[in-house]
């Protein structure tokens, strides 16, 4: 963002971050995951409890 450039390695390891992060965006599972993990969460707060939501 401050216009620095990358070295190889870095410029590597992004690509693997974005690729990831491609696949993750693209299946609905991870995501159905995500979004249940932060449900059950807030819910448990709310309860007083722990486990499996």
């Amino acid at each position: 963002m401050r216009g620095d450039t990358l070295d190889h390695s870095e410029t590597n390891k992004l690509n693997e971050v974005v690729t990831l992060w491609r696949e993750r965006l693209m299946d609905i599972s991870w995501f159905m995951r995500c979004q249940n993990e932060a449900i059950a969460r807030q819910a448990n707060a709310e309860d007083h409890c722990t486990g499996r939501f």
